[in-house]
């Protein structure tokens, strides 16, 4: 058993002793919870065996547009070319052709 305090952010350090005893590492997830007589519950998730539990899990949020993806890249590398370190406004409002693509 341990006394920890809640921090400016809602922040709080497991106690070394805790962590421990229930096992958890850097990075592990815990599930947290009011029960039903008003405690709270911090309940650690299963951690992933191996990498093939992995396998399709992450899902693109929207197919990827290639041709898209390299305008923007190109916008970027341009835009960070003609603006100085500290500049806040953007000088290049539109990337040119893409390379392999047609005008």
């Amino acid at each position: 058993m341990a006394i920890v305090r809640v921090q400016q952010r809602g922040q709080l350090t497991l106690p070394s002793t805790i962590r421990e005893q229930a096992g958890l590492t850097e990075g592990d997830e815990l599930l947290c919870y009011i029960n039903e007589t008003g405690e709270i519950v911090l309940q650690p998730l299963p951690r992933p065996t191996s990498v093939w539990e992995l396998v399709g899990t992450a899902r693109p949020v929207r197919p990827l547009d290639m041709q898209d993806a390299r305008r923007k890249a190109a916008a970027e590398r341009t835009r960070r070319r003609l603006t100085r370190p500290g500049e806040t406004d953007q000088v290049v409002t539109e990337a040119g052709p893409v390379l392999g693509e047609e005008p």
